[in-house]
């Protein structure tokens, strides 16, 4: 468990956390840290009524964003209704997923998600829109590890033996 806890931690730094917040951290059970809530449910099955306890947490917490790690199952109406526009951004993540950090991989470049103004100066120096740019869907593991949200751009850097650095974009569809 302590190997699931490592990557959890890696994740959760990957997408903004706070370091020092999060490092202080060994028991995953309840965190409400930097506007987003997390949470590890041991129930048997997570459905509607697991998903309306953790919306009841994240109003008394007063954030709008939550990362959930399950170790069970989720019905299909509590996968329907996560599809479904609300006001709560909840993310669920299967702890089984989170034995190895996917961005440690040797063939996963590294990611990360570009700002608004690296997006801006991306588009008028290629003199492209939005719409030009590749895609990657937003259920790809790398984009659901970041936490990146339809629309934002992310750039992707190896190394190139011509070049040296090669970077390339994608944008979350």
């Amino acid at each position: 468990m302590s190997n699931v806890n490592e990557n959890i931690q890696k994740m959760l730094i990957a997408r903004g956390f706070d370091s020092d917040k999060i490092l202080e951290i060994n028991d995953f059970s309840d965190i409400s840290t930097d506007n987003r809530y997390i949470c590890i449910n041991d129930d048997i099955k997570i459905g509607i009524k697991q998903i309306k306890n953790i919306e009841a947490k994240m109003i008394s917490e007063n954030v709008n964003r939550a990362i959930v790690f399950y170790n069970s199952t989720i019905t299909a109406f509590a996968k329907q209704y996560l599809k479904e526009e609300n006001e709560f951004d909840i993310e669920m993540f299967k702890i089984d997923s989170m034995k190895f950090c996917l961005l440690d991989h040797d063939l996963i470049p590294e990611v990360c998600i570009v700002d608004d103004s690296e997006k801006k100066d991306l588009l008028s120096f290629y003199r492209i829109k939005e719409t030009n740019l590749p895609r990657i869907q937003f259920e790809d593991p790398v984009v659901r590890y970041l936490g990146a949200k339809k629309g934002n751009v992310l750039r992707f850097t190896r190394p190139s033996e011509s070049a040296g650095v090669y970077s390339y974009w994608r944008i979350v569809h």
